[in-house]
């Protein structure tokens, strides 16, 4: 289950969008010459209630760059990086946390805080104290490119298909 909402943007928040924004020397240089400018930070960002049906993780989880793909009943949600692991990102109580086996489950209700056109989550809260199993996928796939995270319709049955046809992996081989 997966519901939207919109909520004002705090200011640690906006913060955070800002220093996004202005980037490195790099995209500071090529932004002065294109004369481009920084785009206003949103007002508002985006909030979801999520309930997780199923859970997967890749053939060979890496702990140190975790990455989740959670079936939602009709979406699915990929979450991805260290954030999952800092606890101002991550709420949730010190005893469920020790609970969490990361290679073998994930949290089944949260909520999430996020800016979508960044792909940048400022805060996930364990809603309930509830894990789903996660199920290890049988091949191994590759991912073109990684936000924090990324919703896309799909289901955990067409999980592969769904992950292509949203342009995320490199098409899996069918031998």
């Amino acid at each position: 289950m997966l519901e939207k909402g919109r909520d004002a943007i705090r200011s640690t928040e906006s913060a955070m969008l800002n220093r996004i924004a202005r980037g490195g020397l790099i995209r500071k240089i090529v932004r002065r010459l294109r004369s481009q400018s920084i785009n206003d930070i949103p007002q508002f960002i985006e909030t979801y209630r999520v309930s997780v049906e199923r859970c997967f993780i890749l053939l060979e989880l890496n702990e140190e760059l975790p990455l989740y793909i959670l079936d939602l009943g009709g979406t699915l949600l990929v979450l991805f990086g260290q954030w999952l692991y800092d606890p101002h990102t991550l709420i949730v109580s010190e005893d469920s946390f020790e609970r969490w086996v990361c290679d073998q489950n994930f949290f089944g209700k949260f909520s999430m805080r996020c800016s979508e056109p960044h792909g940048v989550v400022f805060q996930v809260k364990v809603e309930e104290v509830s894990f789903v199993q996660a199920e290890r996928l049988t091949v191994p796939i590759w991912f073109k490119h990684l936000r924090q995270y990324v919703f896309f319709p799909g289901h955990g049955e067409t999980l592969i298909r769904d992950l292509e046809r949203a342009d995320l992996i490199e098409p899996v081989s069918q031998s």
